[in-house]
């Protein structure tokens, strides 16, 4: 039995994010938490009513642990996330701390201290990092920086404690990361096309994308097979709806064309670069974002104007004087080298890399503008110290990791059953019949749902 940790904001992400793993979880019996951070109490009225749904869809997927943090969804003000460490902050509920809906879902803090926490940064923090290492899960699965600012919060903290925790403790589960909102919720309606279709890139068929970062190449996407019991003409049969129906004051289910595909698609966060735990040294310029495990950062998390975000301030960049920028590496031990993974800044313009050893590799690499770069090493190559002299305009590096080994395949270390292709995952076998299924979903539960969505909506405020 492996254990996983499965983090979110809000309750309904756990379907977004995970929900065509529980069926894989289930399977090999692993022991599951789910954490929603959040009490997902901006419109308060409907708190403790998202909770019990919460529970309800648990009992639908079957996992083992729901966990609720119990923080404010929304803040007045600066957003917590840009708050000082101990900085106070209130919610648009109104709270100031973390609190209980329920005797049934208490908050962690409360129930590992017997006292709530205020809504500061360093709680949050702190809150995050106890939970981790109490589950100490091999696999952890997390929300990723979608263009919602509690999204974002969680994403960038959960990079943050990530990066302090394998820096000092030896503790290196296997991440994932996953956009709840690009390719999930605001995707394309395209559940009811057959033969069934991948999640699409990440930049297409979405309306989330705008104002967002996507720092990862799509081709080393992680693509995890929907089991087939999810995805069916029969869409009333799918657990994922019947968990979705479960979050009704969400009106979710209307989104269940959008949220499931032939495959849910993720991206490895390795936590086994060697510079967490290496002597660095920079030409210049402030060397802690370099190994701090975050590879996006935000201005403001509020602002989809990413033009206008551009995270300037997050980034490793040498003085306008230094011509000669670099960073080296120090090892404890003589190391075989494998990659070097380099995360630059949107706005960054590098044009090459100068990749020097100690033990005699010298390679000048010419780069392309992604966001993401590979360098990789000739077999047998060997180093005490690495040396990456940078080539080009307004250098800003988010992240550099070096890797000893390659990437081990997480789906066949867990078990996950990867998206191969083909039609085989379609259990329709007929274009009219999941052309009448996508009109009876619609005529029931879609154009139904937002029209009542929108009443309910106007309602609640209305009364406070």
């Amino acid at each position: 039995m492996y254990k996983v940790l499965v983090l979110v904001p809000h309750p309904d992400d756990e379907i977004n994010v995970a929900g065509n793993l529980f069926k894989w979880f289930n399977e090999v019996k692993a022991h599951v938490t789910v954490a929603i951070v959040t009490n997902g109490d901006y419109i308060p009225a409907l708190t403790k009513k998202r909770q019990e749904e919460a529970l309800n869809a648990k009992r639908i997927l079957g996992y083992e642990n729901l966990v609720y943090l119990g923080y404010g969804d929304g803040y007045k003000g600066v957003h917590l996330y840009h708050n000082e460490g101990n900085t106070v902050v209130e919610s648009v509920a109104g709270f100031s701390s973390t609190y209980n809906v329920s005797n049934e879902c208490p908050a962690f803090h409360y129930t590992k201290y017997n006292e709530q926490a205020a809504y500061t940064r360093n709680h949050l923090k702190s809150d995050l990092k106890d939970l981790i290492l109490d589950v100490t899960a091999d696999l952890i699965v997390c929300v990723d920086n979608d263009k919602h600012p509690e999204h974002r919060c969680l994403s960038l903290i959960f990079d943050e404690v990530m990066g302090e925790i394998i820096k000092v403790q030896n503790y290196r589960p296997y991440v994932l990361k996953a956009f709840a909102y690009i390719g999930v919720y605001d995707s394309i309606r395209d559940f009811f096309t057959y033969p069934a279709v991948q999640t699409l890139p990440a930049y297409q068929g979405t309306l989330a994308d705008e104002g967002c970062v996507f720092p990862y190449l799509w081709e080393e996407r992680k693509c995890i097979k929907t089991p087939r019991e999810n995805i069916n003409s029969s869409f009333w049969r799918s657990p994922i709806f019947k968990a979705l129906l479960a979050h009704h004051s969400q009106r979710a289910a209307c989104r269940f064309d959008q949220i499931l595909n032939a495959d849910s698609v993720y991206f490895q966060r390795r936590t086994d670069s060697l510079t967490y735990n290496c002597k660095i040294e920079v030409s210049s310029g402030d060397k802690s974002y370099l190994n701090d495990f975050k590879i996006v950062d935000y201005d403001n998390i509020c602002d989809n104007r990413w033009e206008e975000n551009g995270s300037l301030e997050h980034s490793w960049h040498p003085k306008a004087d230094d011509i000669h920028p670099f960073v080296e590496y120090t090892f404890k031990n003589v190391q075989s080298l494998n990659e070097v993974v380099i995360y630059q800044n949107k706005t960054s313009k590098l044009s090459a890399i100068h990749v020097v050893s100690d033990l005699g590799y010298d390679k000048l690499v010419e780069v392309n503008n992604s966001y993401k770069i590979s360098i990789m090493f000739d077999v047998g190559t060997e180093a005490t110290k690495l040396k990456l002299y940078f080539i080009g305009e307004n250098i800003q590096i988010n992240e550099i990791e070096i890797y000893e080994n390659k990437v081990e395949d997480i789906l066949e270390k867990f078990r996950l059953p990867k998206f191969l292709g083909g039609n085989d995952i379609s259990v329709g076998n007929k274009y009219l019949l999941y052309k009448c299924m996508y009109f009876i979903f619609k005529l029931i539960y879609m154009d139904k749902e937002l029209f009542l969505k929108r009443i309910k909506f106007k309602l609640l405020h209305k009364n406070g």
